[in-house]
Formats: C-alpha cells, structure tokens, sequence
C-alpha cells in the first residue's frame, strides 16, 4: 500500500493537477479577449498553447480514471477548495471535451461534403463530356460560304439534331423580282463529315482531309474525315418577292453521319428602283411623267415602257391637269406573290401604279398670245 502511494503522489507530482489545467485554460482565454496585441505571432503561440492543454486534459482524464479520488482529495487539500468546486471542475472538463469533439465532428462533416461534392463535379463534366462532345459542323455565313466546327469524338453523336442552317446572300434585282426567275443557278460550298474514312459516299470525287484528335479522358485516338466542294443548287425566285425575304432549300447544306442534313437558305438582297420605277409599300410601283402646259390645259396622252416592257398607256382629255397630280392605273404594280398577301392589300394578281404628273412651264410667252390668255379669263 505505501508504495502505491508513492506511486500515485509520484504520478501527481508528475502531471500538472485539474485545477492548474483549468485555470491555464482561463488565462488563456482571457489573453485571447484583450483587444490590443502585440503582434500576431503571440496570438499563433497562445493558440497552439491552447490546444495542447486540450491535449492534456484528454490524456489526464483517460489516464487517471482509476485514481480521481484521490487525484481530487489530495488536489483540494493542498490548493483549499472544496468538494463543490472539484465538480464544478469536473463539469468544465467535460464541457470542454464535448466542445472538442464538436469540432472534430464539423471537420469531419466538411471533409464529408467536400469529397462528395468533388466526386459529383467530376462525373457531370464527365456526362457532360460524353453526351455533348464535338458538336455538329456549323453552316456558313453569307456570301461565299461558311466556317466548320468540328469535335473529336463525334461518331457518338445522337442522330436527334439537324445541322446547323448555312445561309447566304442572293443579290437579285427589281426587274427579276417582277419577272421572277423559275430556276436561278447559284454555287454554295457544302462541307461533309464521313461516318466512316474507308466509306465516305459524299466524299468519293472529292479531296478527302483527316483530323486525329485525343480523348482528354480516356487517351484514345479518334479519326475524323470530311471534305469541301462546291454544288449547284437551282433556286426558284417567285414574283413579288422583296428584299430580306428568305428561300430555303431542304437538306441541300453540310452533312453530317449522326445528324439530320442542314438546309440552305438564301436571303435575298435588292434594290427598291429599276430605271423610272420605284417601288413602295411592297406591292405597289410609281414613276413621273412631265408634260406641257398645252397638255395641262388641253389633255394628254403617254405611252410607258413597263419593267417587263409591255406598254402602259396614261391618258387623261377633256380635263385640267396640275402640277404633281396623281393618276393611278389599277393592276399595273408589282405582282403579288401569294393569296394572303393579296387579301392583305385588296388585289388578286398586281398592285398599283402611281404615276405623277409634271407640268412644264414655257420660258418665254408672246405679247399676242397673252392678250388671247387675257381675253378668254
């Protein structure tokens, strides 16, 4: 039993006692709340002070279980507290190892959700990756063609999409919007991408290119063929038709192996004027003519070359004509090109022409023929 003892007074002599734990904790603390400091690297010691007196104190209460009452008795003789104030003691210490474990369970917590977050980052841009990889090859732009955008990776394209519209520019004037023309001749460039390097139909009398590219994931190798040539395509331009209006050809643009063909559009640019005539409102046309005052005061009658150049007779007897007048021919405007536009305006076939009337005055009138002007108003 006396060695025991000395054994236990040894081991207290050895480890500082609870109360020395918690009232370096609470110096600690309060060092921590003072609002002036010296510099930072004494607030770094104080913390890692801390921490090992937290350190201490589990290792105190694993050690020690078997010894606290006479860890506490001796404890509280030699420091005079008493047995209340042991529990009070007894009751921070647990505090502050809930405390700690709290902690431990938050990081835990964090490293949890920041492990399952990286993991679900990883596998969307994977499916992200495999499911929308490469793209479809792009149209072009107006003019004369377009650009190409290619992927790796693409014989896995899903064949629900349709390639991208290639859209150019058809310059076209008045005179043919009026007339139209059934079967305009017009040269694209269509870009084709082969399902197969070995088997490309659409290539065969073409110059084949290849592109190798890199899987980023899985390191393989893939191998795309495509080839560019020109085709001739017919376009029907209808009459009546203005400028920006739009003709699209169905499945004539780029190809491609797991995609619907792209269409062709053409955007049709034209002027509003063809020789005298100007065009308005869509449907309908207008010129001038000028006559003489003879003709003001007596009646006229011209003769007009039309767009298509068939003759358009203007006329008026047996009534004054102003200068700038107006006189509109019924039928002899633009043609309308189909049912709704004509039930838009009122006319079935053509709208109208509206000719103005220009009066020209003589430079010099004779003394007599004032006097036969002054007689008759």
């Amino acid at each position: 039993m006396v060695k025991s003892k000395k054994e236990k007074r040894r081991k207290k002599s050895a480890s500082p006692t609870r109360q020395q734990l918690i009232k370096n904790q609470n110096n600690i603390r309060k060092r921590k709340n003072v609002k002036k400091r010296r510099n930072m690297k004494e607030l770094e010691d104080e913390e890692e002070l801390d921490l090992i007196t937290k350190k201490m104190l589990a290792e105190y209460s694993d050690d020690n279980d078997d010894s606290s009452s006479a860890v506490s008795s001796s404890s509280s003789s030699s420091s005079g507290y008493e047995d209340i104030d042991d529990e009070d003691d007894i009751v921070k210490l647990r505090k502050l190892e809930r405390k700690r474990q709290r902690i431990e369970e938050q990081e835990e917590d964090f490293w949890f959700l920041f492990i399952f977050f990286a993991i679900f980052l990883i596998g969307a841009i994977m499916i992200f990756y495999y499911v929308f990889n490469g793209g479809v090859s792009d149209g072009g732009g107006g003019g004369g063609g377009g650009g190409r955008r290619r992927g790796y990776n693409q014989q896995h394209q899903h064949h629900n999409q349709q390639v991208k519209d290639s859209v150019y520019h058809l310059s076209v004037t008045m005179k043919e919007l009026y007339n139209g023309i059934p079967n305009k001749k017009v040269s694209i460039e269509r870009q084709v991408i082969c399902a197969s390097c070995n088997n490309c139909r659409d290539c065969k009398n073409h110059r084949m290119q290849k592109e190798t590219q890199r899987d980023f994931f899985s390191g393989r190798l893939y191998h795309t063929c495509y080839c560019e040539y020109h085709v001739s395509l017919p376009v029907n331009v209808k009459k009546g038709m203005k400028h920006l209006d739009l003709i699209r050809l169905d499945g004539e643009g780029n190809r491609h192996p797991n995609a619907y063909n792209g269409d062709v559009v053409f955007e049709l640019r034209s002027g509003n004027s063809y020789g005298s005539f100007e065009r308005f409102d869509q449907i309908h046309l207008k010129t001038k003519i000028t006559i003489s005052l003879k003709e003001a005061l007596l009646g006229f009658r011209r003769e007009i070359k039309h767009i298509d150049s068939h003759i358009v007779v203007v006329q008026r007897e047996g009534k004054l004509t102003e200068h700038n007048d107006i006189i509109v021919i019924k039928n002899e405007g633009m043609p309308i090109k189909d049912e709704a536009q004509g039930m838009m305006y009122g006319s079935s076939t053509h709208g109208d022409l509206h000719v103005t009337v220009l009066v020209r005055f003589p430079s010099k009138i004779s003394k007599k023929i004032l006097k036969e002007f002054d007689t008759l108003f």
